[in-house]
């Protein structure tokens, strides 16, 4: 009976949503005319899920007689559809145009000569927020959730402001007055201007990451104190065999085949970027070769006892950041770690 009764409520909670929202299963339209004659077209349709949400499809013609093409799905929460007025095009010279739009980057390329878009979300970063959070100036639940669920806010904290397509950087901007404390966040293909050469890529295969340095800077930030803390790096090798189920560091070490390359430690510094090399075999190559790494403190997390370090010199889809907790083996995500060796970070206090 009890159960009866609550579903008979849920119904008439969800039906009081639908009559509630006179949007419901209507479409809006919304225009935005480029001053160069590109128009981008947002087609919003309002209906009931999990509460009142919209599909908002955008689109993108050359000119208003070109053919109709198809940039994003975008599912925003609430009966107010998104809003393209504040969208901006990015003309890249050789390479494709780009839209900024609230947080993210679309991108039109043409693949066999026709015209495909793609998309990133600046939001799905977690070191931009982590690094907010961190000032200690705002509240950290509130800008956590805020940040995670920008993708379905009508208007998220923060928007496209300009993208620098020679130098591969993109500067998204606040969008509340004084909400959260900074004002801008810088994105970089190589956030630390990596030790590689770099290699020629177009717009949508760059691996966009935050840009902590660029972000301090833009902001009028500078570097947090000496850490004084002690970083401990190991780097393991496995047998190509090895099925490696999960990089933990005991647990390779207990493979009868396993190596370990690398034990170093050394203090931190959050102005000067500490190295460390190690020698891997290139299963590739067939050569033995070597592996430059540098570290720089980045910022103590709002978490107790959680850092986050910057690296750089990880091969192209290396992340340049690595969140690790004290007193504990953390391993850093790289590309081809089974080739090149499975690292491992671990920080102690050096006070």
């Amino acid at each position: 009976m009890f159960l009866t009764l609550v579903s008979l409520y849920l119904l008439l909670f969800w039906v009081g949503i639908y009559l509630e929202s006179p949007s419901v299963g209507e479409k809006e339209t919304d225009t935005m005319d480029f001053p160069t004659g590109e128009i981008l077209t947002n087609t919003s349709l309002c209906y009931v899920g999990m509460g009142v949400t919209r599909r908002n499809q955008l689109a993108f013609q050359e000119t208003s007689t070109s053919p109709v093409e198809s940039v994003a799905l975008i599912k925003t929460f609430g009966s107010v559809p998104l809003s393209v007025e504040t969208a901006k095009l990015v003309h890249l010279g050789s390479l494709p145009l780009a839209i900024g739009l609230n947080d993210c980057l679309f991108t039109r390329h043409i693949l066999n000569g026709k015209p495909y878009w793609s998309e990133y979300n600046t939001m799905a970063d977690v070191i931009a927020p982590a690094f907010v959070q961190s000032l200690g100036k705002t509240n950290t639940g509130s800008i956590g959730n805020l940040f995670s669920s920008s993708i379905f806010l009508g208007k998220p904290i923060y928007e496209f402001d300009r993208l620098d397509a020679q130098n591969r950087v993109l500067v998204i901007k606040r969008s509340l007055p004084d909400f959260p404390q900074l004002q801008y966040l810088v994105y970089s293909e190589d956030a630390f201007n990596s030790l590689g050469q770099k290699t020629v890529r177009i717009l949508h295969d760059w691996p966009w990451h935050f840009d902590l340095l660029r972000t301090r800077q833009i902001n009028g930030l500078t570097p947090p104190e000496d850490p004084h803390l002690t970083l401990e790096v190991s780097v393991i090798t496995v047998p190509d065999e090895f099925n490696v189920r999960f990089p933990d560091r005991e647990y390779l070490l207990s493979h009868a085949g396993a190596k370990e390359l690398l034990d170093e430690s050394f203090p931190l510094s959050s102005t000067e970027w500490k190295a460390f090399d190690y020698q891997y075999w290139n299963t590739n190559l067939k050569v033995q070769t070597t592996n430059h790494i540098e570290v720089l403190f980045g910022f103590k997390n709002a978490e107790p006892g959680d850092y986050t370090i910057c690296l750089r010199g990880l091969d192209d889809k290396g992340v340049p950041y690595s969140v690790v907790q004290a007193d504990t083996w953390n391993w850093v995500n790289t590309r081809y770690a089974k080739g090149r060796g499975f690292l491992f970070l671990r920080i102690q206090d050096a006070k």
